[in-house]
């Protein structure tokens, strides 16, 4: 599980990071990691959106 958990997570950085490496990139990173954990603490989606399996499911689907 945690290999999916890492894979997603640098999926959504390499997705979201620009092709400057300096310090403002960071700033970058770390603000979209910032929303991405905000996103997955709101209401709903705690479950899966297609099956409504509980927890942590490790997935970058939110509640559409």
């Amino acid at each position: 599980m945690s290999v999916l958990q890492n894979s997603k997570e640098e999926a959504l950085n390499n997705a979201f990071k620009g092709d400057d490496s300096t310090g403002e990139n960071n700033i970058v990173q770390e603000l979209t990691k910032e929303i991405i954990l905000e996103v997955q603490r709101m209401t709903g989606n705690d479950v899966c959106c297609d099956c409504g399996a509980p927890g942590d499911l490790g997935t970058v689907a939110t509640q559409l």
